[in-house]
């Protein structure tokens, strides 16, 4: 019976997935395509470009397979637009590709209709970011209620026996589990209604300090982590000439953890680094863009000279990227 739920549900969810992931970066992928569109190449070059990036996730293999309607099956980009449209999952892109076939079959210029397209898809984007986040306020006052719900059975569990007679240990080991089974459910579900929005950025093509940093930190962690667990084994079993029973038990399985808060410290501080990086970034890309239109003159100069204000975490890249432009 599971099996056959899963088989009929397992088709529902993939579609889900494929529609939440068109929509979290379609409004990426046309400002991709509007920048590209200014440099006056070729309009399927528009569409393969993106269609390569593995970032875009479900939205390339749609890209993808217009341009295969366009180079193996030698239609014209708005015959296979208009064909993708119909079995797109999300309602979003099928409105695009529309318009879009419309706009070219009708003669206007794909640069124009992008500029126009792209205001529209952003105000779509914005609105449903905000029902997202919507929907998690919803979800964080039902996850507290289930939880102070769990909680009063957990005593609830722990009085019942007094007065019955039970097994305390079944009462509450059920209750227990129903508690995990709650917390991994709102887990799956908050990571199934939050839109995408990432604190970190990750990249494939070059590990960054920051990353050697973290992996640093882990090791010392796990390294340590390892050791204590050794010794509070040692002291447990009575290989050492002290008695482990003085010992509370619980800390024998604290102590070897304690470690592990040193590459949480130091991730912190790196996503407190991100989050102030982005604070400055707005008044930072004002400054730049103010100053080269008044001096007239290259962004490297201008660095040379921004460099020497404070932008808090920001202040570093901003002289790395100086150093790369004057190399």
């Amino acid at each position: 019976m599971l099996g056959l739920v899963v088989a009929l549900v397992y088709p529902k969810i993939e579609l889900d997935r494929h529609r939440k992931q068109i929509e979290e970066r379609l409004h990426l992928f046309i400002t991709r395509m509007t920048i590209l569109s200014t440099t006056n190449i070729d309009r399927v070059e528009i569409i393969r470009t993106p269609a390569a990036e593995k970032e875009y996730r479900a939205l390339a293999e749609e890209l993808a397979r217009i341009v295969a309607l366009v180079d193996t099956w030698n239609q014209s980009l708005e015959e296979a637009a208009r064909l993708r449209a119909k079995r797109v999952p999300s309602p979003l892109m099928p409105d695009f590709l529309e318009r879009m076939a419309y706009a070219l079959g009708a003669g206007q210029e794909l640069q124009e209709f992008l500029l126009t397209e792209q205001d529209e898809i952003i105000g779509k984007f914005v609105i449903s970011y905000e029902n997202d986040l919507d929907k998690l306020t919803v979800l964080k006052e039902l996850h507290l209620s289930m939880t102070l719900s769990t909680t009063f059975a957990l005593v609830f569990g722990i009085i019942t026996p007094l007065l019955t007679g039970m097994e305390s240990g079944i009462v509450i080991g059920g209750i227990v589990a129903l508690f995990v089974i709650v917390q991994v459910g709102f887990v799956l579900i908050i990571h199934m209604v939050s839109p995408m929005d990432p604190i970190w950025y990750h990249t494939d093509l070059v590990e960054t300090d920051r990353d050697q940093k973290i992996l640093l930190s882990h090791l010392v962690g796990i390294v340590l982590t390892l050791g204590l667990t050794g010794l509070c084994a040692t002291l447990l079993f009575g290989y050492l000439p002290y008695d482990g029973r003085l010992v509370p038990l619980p800390l024998y399985l604290a102590i070897p953890l304690t470690p592990m808060l040193y590459p949480a410290w130091v991730m912190r501080n790196e996503e407190n680094a991100i989050k102030e990086r982005d604070e400055s970034f707005g008044s930072f890309i004002r400054v730049l863009g103010a100053v080269e239109s008044v001096k007239q003159s290259s962004t490297g100069r201008v660095l040379k000279t921004l460099r020497k204000k404070d932008f808090g975490a920001l202040t570093e890249n901003i002289n790395g990227l100086h150093a790369r432009l004057s190399m």
